[in-house]
């Protein structure tokens, strides 16, 4: 009996794409860094920033240090930093 050839064409294509973070992200890097800090899963810190706050902080960290996103099929789902 043939076993019938699997269209892999047909399967939805999901790709996770990380990428240099833009001021447009800023207010879903605030949503995820809301939810760590008050899971204190993914940060020490226990202070709560607004999200202009963090718009702020995008704006002034972007260019100087490492700041990238995660992004899958247009939400962001993860971000991450590097600052001295």
């Amino acid at each position: 009996m043939d076993t019938p050839a699997l269209n892999v064409s047909a399967r939805p294509h999901f790709q996770l794409k990380v990428r240099p973070a833009e001021l447009r992200d800023a207010s879903d890097i605030a949503r995820i860094y809301l939810q760590a800090t008050q899971d204190n899963l993914a940060t020490f810190e226990n202070f709560l920033l607004t999200p202009e706050e963090r718009t702020r902080w995008v704006n002034e960290h972007g260019g100087k240090y490492p700041l990238l996103v995660a992004e899958l099929n247009g939400w962001i789902l993860g971000w991450a930093a590097l600052s001295p």
